[in-house]
């Protein structure tokens, strides 16, 4: 049985907020999820895992990013160092975010036109956004990476509850 002690030395996190460890290891199953699903591309490739990638991905955007909204809502429960990189990487995520939740470009109304298709199959999918090459392998990785940063001396106060 895993107690909060035990949680507490596995991921900082809960510091702030069991609901956002929670939602952490939510997106880290995912990620691991869509790596099995793209273990072998573009060599073997099936359209279901094709699929489920995307789905999955989409999800896993929606997801990461309103973690990211959480804890900036919050940053003065952050280090100075953890809250500049919240608002970096949650800028980074709504880069693509947009397109997927909206289907429009980021600060534009209107519909977009390919920003949501991906461009490329490799160890995942690539998009193409405004320009920006972004590689969904390497966005989620860069989110689990960070979520699995933080040490207790980042966590100043757990969240503010009513």
């Amino acid at each position: 049985m895993t107690t909060m002690g035990d949680l507490a030395q596995q991921n900082a996190l809960i510091g702030f907020s069991f609901n956002t460890l929670t939602q952490a290891n939510a997106l880290r199953r995912v990620r691991q999820r869509l790596s099995e699903l793209s273990q072998n591309w573009p060599e073997e490739i099936q359209d279901v895992d094709l699929y489920e990638y995307y789905d999955l991905f989409w999800l896993l955007v929606l997801g990461a990013y309103e973690v990211l909204r959480t804890m900036d809502q919050h940053a003065n429960c952050f280090s100075a160092e953890k809250q500049t990189e919240i608002k970096e990487l949650k800028k980074r995520l709504a880069k693509i975010r947009i397109p997927f939740a909206k289907q429009e470009l980021r600060g534009r109304g209107g519909p977009i036109e390919n920003e949501n298709s991906f461009t490329d199959i490799s160890n995942g999918l690539s998009f193409e956004i405004e320009g920006q090459q972004i590689e969904s392998a390497e966005l989620l990785d860069e989110v689990v990476a960070f979520l699995d940063s933080f040490a207790s001396k980042d966590i100043h106060s757990p969240i503010p509850t009513r």
